[in-house]
């Protein structure tokens, strides 16, 4: 009996706890300009890469998905300005999610119209200072006091501005490995995207499936 229970306490030791990803649950779109996702590093059945998928103007993305720690491991690429005068979308890439200059002036003038008064050069100037480009996220593995407490450093970022918080790898009540995205609109400051964590142990991709841990 104590042989037994001597060789179950052995193979407890080699047993692999099972870490989930980050898990991205929502990313809420407060803003304007509709996004194409064009880079997903999460290499799995559940990738999101390769599928054109978009997260529209003022609309929430639910599709759940992982992060896996890449450079970077997410990239959301703004593809429309959704005119609120005339309630469409405005398009200013091509089939290749390049910019079309003339598209883009095409959106630049709408928004005008719609009473901004932030000043900008052109369509271009518009394009870098106040949408900003691509937003990427990074997370980036940081041991913090060693073995017991397991950080990671995320940040999410555009041209514009870029946020950064923490995630933890623990496991139970201590863990936070689900978040939420938002990108928020200001009327001179542009595009601001952030990050909210909350409790959970992140999840899993099974057949294709994305299982969470609890």
């Amino acid at each position: 009996m104590r042989l037994q229970l001597f060789f179950g306490l052995l193979l407890c030791t080699f047993v692999k706890v099972l870490y989930g990803a980050p898990l991205v649950q929502n990313v809420h779109n407060q803003s304007q300009i509709g996004f194409e996702i064009v880079s997903h590093s999460d290499v799995s059945t559940c990738s999101l890469q390769h599928k054109k998928m978009f997260v529209d103007a003022e609309s929430d993305f639910k599709q759940e998905f992982l992060l896996e720690r890449g450079q970077p491991s997410l990239i959301l690429r703004p593809v429309y300005y959704f005119d609120i005068l005339s309630g469409s979308k405005m398009y200013f890439v091509d089939e290749f999610q390049q910019l079309d200059k003339q598209k883009l002036d095409d959106a630049f003038q709408a928004w005008k119209k719609a009473g901004y008064k932030k000043k900008f050069n052109d369509a271009q100037d518009w394009f870098n200072r106040w949408i900003g480009s691509d937003i990427e996220i990074k997370p980036h593995m940081v041991e913090v006091f060693g073995y017991l407490i397991n950080l990671s450093r995320i940040h999410i970022y555009n041209a514009i501005s870029q946020y950064a918080t923490w995630l933890s790898f623990s496991k139970g009540v201590f863990s936070r490995l689900v978040l939420d995205v938002n990108i928020k609109q200001h009327k001179r400051k542009g595009l601001q995207p952030t990050l909210k964590v909350v409790a959970g142990e992140g999840g899993i991709c099974r057949d294709g499936s994305i299982e969470r841990l609890f």
